[in-house]
């Protein structure tokens, strides 16, 4: 254990500031500081035995540490990061062993993964941990897989943009396919799985990554081709299936016409469903053809024949929906940025990386270019490379990696659709140039960029989060301003430098998913606009001043108002005073 600091009496008035995590002083650590040395530490936990009373952990120069403890004199805390008050539950539907609870208190929570700061009493044993888990989640094919040892693995990730990443695995990481437990000597090249990876920031532009669980892809089969049009006829003597007015799909939709097409359709090698329900090929051939019926197509060459692998039957032709980026994903129901809530069941065609994939593989994030039906079905998904529709779009997100004035990338981030965030544990490339703008607590920043290239604004590192404008990977605004996820809106009937008056005023609650009017008298409140704040109106990043009285605004907050009229007014709405908050993002509807 490292002796980090000889702390003196200095430290008490404030000269050598400990982390927030590790602010509070028992009686204890009082005496030992004032005998002059305390001990500390940080890392990545890389295994835990509690049982044994000793952990080891990864410290910032790459050395493992085998820390030991005594469980009835170990204080521990665990604490959550901002992302995971977002959406929580989708890394949960994801990652079957993944467990997630704040209040941990117990040495026995500690798990491999854990970002850790330490203390050591003078005999080297640990009495105090503050722990945090940043996760991202990484889809990928495997490149290469070396577990010769049986007890560790080489794993090289290549991405669906062709990153390259390597970790190491160890044999204790709980491993899934298909919801079943699946052996890590099993895996191949070739293969694509979901990994779990827990993160830290240990210095500047380097990042400790663990892998934490790995969810393997079912079997897929390869697709070329996606038909659609009307089921002529079905030859069950030489396999084949008719189509009429057959149109293939290509990235701007459906294409031109094709009057009839033959495609090759052995029964023994596909699916087949109508309007939702499994059905046999020989009931198809007896009922379906001739009967106006439509069908969407899943194709597969083989021995330069293109066969049918899938196919969904309806009774008419269904919706296509432009292209949408997908904001929340659960297994059998996805939410649309456009707002749409989509059910996808078994009989839905999706696929991904021209594979054939099911549900789970459609992550937050993917770009989804899908046909429903009238009860808001999904017949036929084709996940394509990431658009942008021009709006400004506003994220949060960690700062991974910075490369001089032209990009940054966040490893994970959360997207707002009004009125809540959505998190997404993947990593995301924002481009910055002369014209992107940015504000820290003293407002708008003259040559911002340079400063931020020096891994952040002012005095920032690069693990802290910023706010970001973007009109689809360009950054056109970005703002140190804190974690903001109160929302009201209300009419502006007053404007003063930078102080907004709003009448009929709302609150959203988003664990009930309603709005609530703040006083059926009609008092109003006021809002300070933060000097790291932003506006958005029109599609366009603004100030204050363009704000109008009449407008109806949506304002982000870090303080909700209930929180603010109890820590001000006993929790009654005041009857003379207007209430006053401030407020840190303004949109205009």
């Amino acid at each position: 254990m490292k002796n980090i600091f000889a702390w003196g009496m200095a430290l008490i008035v404030g000269l050598t500031p400990l982390s927030a995590s590790a602010s509070y002083l028992d009686e204890q650590t009082y005496k030992e500081i004032e005998k002059g040395t305390i001990y500390e530490d940080q890392g990545i936990v890389i295994a835990n035995y509690p049982l044994f009373g000793y952990f080891i952990y990864r410290d910032s120069n790459g050395d493992e540490i085998t820390a030991k403890y005594y469980s009835n004199e170990l204080k521990v805390e665990k604490q959550d990061i901002y992302e995971l008050e977002d959406r929580i539950g989708y890394i949960d539907e994801l990652f079957p062993s993944f467990e997630y609870d704040p209040r941990d208190k117990t040495i026995a929570e500690i798990a491999v993964g854990d970002n850790i700061y330490l203390r050591t009493d003078k005999d080297g044993y640990v009495t105090y941990i503050s722990a945090y888990t940043d996760y991202i989640l990484r889809y990928g094919k495997i490149k290469s897989w070396d577990f010769t040892s049986g007890k560790m693995g080489h794993l090289t990730l290549e991405d669906e943009n062709g990153q390259l990443h390597l970790y190491d695995v160890y044999f204790e990481t709980p491993i899934t396919k298909a919801g079943k437990w699946y052996s890590l000597g099993n895996l191949k090249p070739g293969q694509w799985i979901k990994l779990l990876v827990s993160q830290k920031v240990m210095g500047e532009g380097v990042i400790e990554e663990v892998v934490q669980e790995i969810v393997v892809d079912p079997d897929t089969r390869v697709i070329t081709d996606i038909f659609r049009g009307e089921l002529l006829h079905i030859n069950e003597f030489n396999q084949t299936l008719k189509l009429a007015h057959a149109q293939s799909l290509g990235p701007s939709g459906w294409g031109p016409y094709t009057d009839i097409l033959t495609l090759a359709s052995n029964p023994t090698v596909m699916s087949s469903y109508l309007i939702g329900k499994p059905v046999s090929w020989d009931y198809v051939a007896r009922y379906l053809t001739n009967g106006g019926m439509y069908a969407y197509v899943a194709i597969e060459e083989f021995m330069g024949k293109q066969n049918v692998i899938k196919a969904n039957f309806q009774s008419a032709k269904q919706t296509t929906l432009k292209p949408t980026e997908i904001i929340s994903a659960e297994p059998g129901r996805i939410k649309l940025l456009t707002g749409q809530d989509l059910i996808i069941a078994d009989d839905a065609i999706i696929v991904k990386d021209n594979r054939l994939v099911e549900s789970q593989n459609i992550l937050v994030g993917d770009t989804i270019q899908a046909v429903i039906t009238a009860d808001e079905k999904i017949a036929m998904a084709n996940i394509l490379p990431s658009i942008f529709n021009g709006d400004i779009q506003i994220f949060r997100g960690r700062i991974k990696s910075i490369e001089d004035r032209e990009k940054f990338v966040v490893e994970t981030f959360s997207l707002f659709n009004y009125p809540e965030w959505y998190y997404h544990p993947q990593p995301r490339t924002f481009t910055i140039d002369y014209a992107t703008k940015f504000y820290n607590e003293d407002g708008f920043l003259e040559n911002g960029i340079e400063s931020f290239i020096t891994y952040g604004i002012e005095n920032n590192k690069l693990e802290d989060v910023f706010t970001i404008l973007a009109i689809g990977d360009k950054a056109i605004a970005i703002s140190t301003m804190p974690y903001t996820n109160e929302v009201i809106k209300g009419e502006i009937y007053d404007i003063e430098e930078g102080t907004i008056s709003l009448k009929d005023v709302y609150d959203y609650e988003p664990h009930l998913d309603k709005w609530t009017e703040y006083s059926k008298s009609n008092f109003g409140v006021t809002v300070t606009l933060d000097d790291s704040g932003l506006v958005i109106k029109d599609g366009n990043d603004v100030t204050w001043e363009e704000l109008e009285i009449g407008e109806t605004i949506n304002i982000l907050m870090e303080q909700s108002i209930s929180d603010v009229l109890e820590e001000n007014f006993n929790g009654e709405v005041p009857q003379e005073d207007i209430l006053a908050l401030t407020g840190y993002l303004v949109t205009v509807e």
